[in-house]
């Protein structure tokens, strides 16, 4: 197989863990306290969930069709229904009006009473969907050549504006709400708005992982800030309405380059933060528990204060990553169930599970 610009070494970037520290403390954030501001919704906002497409596609590792399948199953399979089920456990014990229909569109669906639902863990889901697409046109690559690759970069390019153009609804959410693109990327169709742009960043990993001079990564950092906030679909500091009536295809991919941009830049820039960094090494785990905490803080304990939410959950988020990582490991998405041994899959706990072959 050809070089296609993905990881083949195990190596650690400090500042990839302290980037994806800031995105899950952004989501926290949004999931507790309603901050509507221009600069915070264009910038901050909007740069959350697709950062994490972002940095899984720059870090992703070649490997072979069995381990693929394996890693997807262990890493995102597995955690989506043990956070999935726990989440609903709770929810149909504390939420007297939850019937098994609305119960059957949280977990398997996106649209509820024709309206698009924000149902738990939707990041995994989708996640998944880019990790398949991603692998099958590394392979496809490989095959067809560079003449090729063009081509189906704008087949793809294609069949994104495709599904803008046609999914109403979908755009909407980009267009009124305040470049919601947290909430644009729940649906499939949506992702494949974000996975032509995340492909081909992965395949340039080695521009974005060298080191810059400082001077550069601030000049990058200010002009994406001034991109993205001329480019947002509303304003509410100066005026409503930016120049552009409605926010088109390419003011939507815009907006989300710059914002990546700026948070990417940032995390090199102020170098490593230990708080950060431990919470963007153990994501799973506070993705995961985060919105269940929420729940019992709501339901169960009264707490209705998006400051005093917000204070538990950063307090929280630690000794939660500390209770999995040594005792409950299968909450953090690197637990394995299913591991090659012999050349075939196996059962972590079967016979053949204690011969497990170096990948």
């Amino acid at each position: 197989m050809k070089d296609s610009g993905i990881i083949r070494e195990n190596k650690r970037f400090d500042f990839l863990d302290l980037y994806r520290g800031f995105i899950m403390m952004f989501i926290v954030y949004n999931h507790t306290i309603d901050f509507k501001s221009t600069l915070y919704w264009s910038m901050f906002y909007s740069s959350s969930i697709p950062g994490f497409f972002f940095i899984s596609a720059l870090v992703f590792k070649d490997c072979s069709f069995r381990q693929f399948l394996l890693r997807m199953f262990n890493r995102m399979i597995v955690p989506f229904f043990l956070f999935e089920g726990l989440f609903f456990v709770i929810h149909l014990a504390t939420d007297p009006d939850m019937s098994m229909y609305k119960l059957r569109c949280q977990m398997f669906a996106w649209i509820y009473h024709g309206k698009i639902f924000n149902y738990p863990m939707w990041y995994v889901r989708s996640l998944f969907a880019m990790s398949v697409l991603h692998y099958a046109l590394l392979r496809l690559e490989s095959v067809i050549g560079k003449v090729g690759q063009i081509i189906v970069g704008l087949a793809l390019a294609g069949l994104a504006y495709f599904v803008w153009a046609t999914h109403t609804d979908y755009r909407h959410a980009c267009e009124y709400s305040d470049l919601a693109i947290a909430y644009f990327v729940m649906a499939i169709p949506s992702t494949v708005l974000l996975f032509p742009l995340f492909h081909y960043v992965g395949r340039c990993r080695d521009l974005f992982l060298r080191s810059y001079d400082w001077r550069l990564l601030t000049a990058v950092m200010v002009v994406s800030v001034v991109i993205c906030y001329l480019v947002s679909p509303v304003h509410f500091l100066w005026f409503h309405h930016t120049a552009f009536v409605d926010c088109t295809f390419l003011q939507f991919y815009a907006s989300i380059i710059s914002a990546v941009l700026t948070m990417y830049c940032l995390a090199q820039l102020v170098g490593k933060m230990p708080y950060f960094n431990y919470v963007g090494r153990n994501t799973m785990v506070v993705l995961g528990f985060h919105l269940i905490i929420v729940m019992v803080m709501k339901r169960c304990l009264g707490i209705d204060d998006a400051v005093m939410q917000f204070a538990v959950l950063v307090v929280l988020s630690p000794a939660m990553i500390w209770v999995c990582t040594r005792w409950m490991p299968v909450f953090t998405g690197r637990f394995d169930f299913l591991c090659l041994a012999e050349g075939k899959i196996a059962m972590r706990w079967s016979k053949k599970g204690e011969k497990k072959l170096k990948s």
